[in-house]
Order: structure tokens, then C-alpha cells, then sequence
């Protein structure tokens, strides 16, 4: 068991590490609820982001108090941590038919993101849902753009759950960022450069979230969501094969590199309750990704599954 207390801790490893914060002020979880860490552990848990070169933190206006959370532990500190937030998700869209009330709530949800956050901080602001790329006549996506514009925000995108939302948005030009959920058993994704480039442009940034399927690949069975004929022990029995036959140190590990070896791939979105369980990460990400091949072999033991597995919006 590694000792978190002495881990050493460099820069140069974790660059494309973004920290997730769905759970830093509230419960999380669909099948286990995490419980939410104290304010000293969230500023304990900002420090090992500073001496770690840890990219930036992963922020939502749903998650609840978590850009509040998120703002007042930042406060003060000096790394140049990447913000990436997402606007409300208007979950009352279909009884709404006033074009300039959206446009105002989402001009008031960036601005009280840039509130909590701190007003020095230029925020990256994806949208909810790809669906708000066109409701409402397009008014939300139009509202990002002018943001940035005007140059009040940095970059933007969207948080996409779909492969088929994933290929329409790398067809709108002003997209800098797509949020995607992938993980070792995920076999849906399907990520080429030609669809990423931009002409005169970077390419579109790859964020990778749920790698670790809401925490469900790191768990016993009995933790699984009850899902017919889906046998997690035989996923997990499969996951500790590979763990053994790519001399990983642990299925957290082949996770985390599975991931990082797969080049289009710009940053790893994982979420943290303690410091400890931080500084653990922060050392597996001292192992190198997996090689081209091996990402291969782990593809070739998973079957293709069903999205009421690989969505954990659909778990009953």
C-alpha cells in the first residue's frame, strides 16, 4: 500500500491531470455516494494541485456550492490553474418560449460562475448538454461565443455522453473544447486527428471524463448497478487479467494509463474526496501510459456493451 504521507510530489507528471469537483461539497455518486470533505481537507487538496503542476479543476453551475467550494479554497493561491465550468442545464427547457429569458440565464449563469470563482480567473464554459447547441433557436451557443468575443471567457465547448454528439460538435467551427466520458471498457469512441484539426487553429481539446465509470471499475460487484445480463464479476475478473498481464500496478493505475496512452486525448478528468486519495493519484501518474498495442489488447477483451451500462444516467 502506497504511503501517501511521503509521497514525493514533482511537476513534471501530472500537466494532464484535471481534478473533478462534482463532490467536494455534496454527495456524490449513483450507485455509492462519496462524502464530501471538509474545508480544510478541500484547501489541504489545492496545496498537492499547486506542487503537483496539476492542470486545473473540473466545475459545473449543477454541481451544488462546488464553484463556491471550489472559489473560496482558491482564493489567494497563485497557480495558473485551467477553470473549466458548465453552464445550467435548463433543465426546464421544454415549458420555457421566451427566447430573451435564455439568453439572459445563460449570460447570469457564466457571470455567477466568474462570481464564485474569482473575476481574475478567465473561465473556460462548456455547454451542458450538446441538445443546447440548437434549442431555442441557438441562442445559448451564441451567447458562449460572444462571451468570448468579448473576450470575458477563454475557451468554450460542450459535454457531450454520445459518440454521435461527439462527431456534431467537432463540426462546429467555434468548438475549443469536447468533453467526452471514456473508460477501458467503452469501446464506442472512435477519436481521429482529421476530426479534431482546425484550420490556422489548435485543435479541438479532448477531455476525458468517467474513466473509471463512476467509480464502479475500482469496486467489488455487490457495488455494480443491478443491470440485466451484465455480469460485473466477470468485467472486474477480466480488468485484473489485464492488471496482471500489463504489469500495472492496480486497476486504478490501468485505468488512468489506458487513457493517457491514447494521444488524442489532452486531459484526464478525475474526482478527488481527500488529499490522500490525490497524492495516490499523483503518484500512478508517474507510471507511463500504455503503448499503442496495449490499448489494443485492453479493446480486444471487452465486448462491446449497452448504454444503460456506460451511461450512469441510465442506472436504475
Amino acid at each position: 500500500m502506497v504511503d501517501t504521507e511521503k509521497i514525493e510530489i514533482k511537476e513534471s507528471f501530472c500537466k494532464d491531470l484535471v481534478i473533478g469537483t462534482a463532490q467536494i461539497a455534496a454527495p456524490y455518486g449513483s450507485v455509492v455516494k462519496t462524502t464530501p470533505p471538509s474545508a480544510a481537507e478541500v484547501d489541504n487538496i489545492i496545496d498537492t494541485c499547486s506542487k503537483a503542476g496539476i492542470s486545473g479543476f473540473d466545475t459545473a453551475r449543477t454541481y451544488k456550492d462546488s464553484e463556491k467550494t471550489l472559489g473560496r479554497a482558491l482564493c489567494g493561491n497563485e497557480s495558473n490553474f485551467q477553470i473549466i465550468t458548465k453552464l445550467e442545464p435548463f433543465s426546464d427547457a421544454s415549458i420555457i418560449s421566451n427566447i430573451k429569458l435564455i439568453r439572459d440565464r445563460c449570460a447570469e449563469s457564466i457571470r455567477q460562475s466568474q462570481y464564485y470563482l474569482g473575476e481574475d480567473r478567465k473561465l473556460n464554459v462548456l455547454l451542458h448538454r450538446a441538445s443546447h447547441f440548437n434549442i431555442f433557436e441557438g441562442v445559448i451557443w451564441e451567447e458562449l461565443i460572444e462571451f468570448k468575443s468579448n473576450g470575458l471567457i477563454n475557451r468554450i465547448g460542450v459535454s457531450v455522453q454520445t459518440p454521435e454528439e461527439f462527431k456534431f460538435a467537432t463540426n462546429i467551427p467555434e468548438v475549443d473544447i469536447i468533453q467526452l466520458p471514456i473508460n477501458l471498457i467503452d469501446n464506442r469512441w472512435d477519436l481521429k486527428e482529421k476530426d479534431l484539426a482546425r484550420d490556422g487553429a489548435e485543435r479541438i481539446q479532448i477531455h476525458a471524463r468517467s474513466i473509471f465509470l463512476q467509480g464502479i471499475l475500482l469496486r467489488e460487484s455487490s457495488k455494480w448497478p443491478k443491470l440485466e445480463n451484465i455480469n460485473p464479476s466477470d468485467i472486474l475478473r477480466k480488468i485484473d487479467f489485464i492488471t496482471k498481464e500489463l504489469s500495472r500496478k492496480n486497476a486504478k493505475d490501468l485505468c488512468i494509463s489506458y487513457i493517457r496512452g491514447q494521444e488524442l486525448i489532452n486531459y484526464c478528468v478525475i474526482g478527488i474526496e481527500t488529499n490522500n486519495q490525490l497524492k495516490e493519484t499523483v503518484e500512478l501518474f508517474k507510471n507511463p501510459p500504455l503503448k499503442e498495442d496495449e490499448i489494443n489488447f485492453v479493446k480486444s477483451n471487452f465486448q462491446d456493451f449497452p448504454n444503460e451500462l456506460l451511461n450512469p444516467a441510465l442506472w436504475p
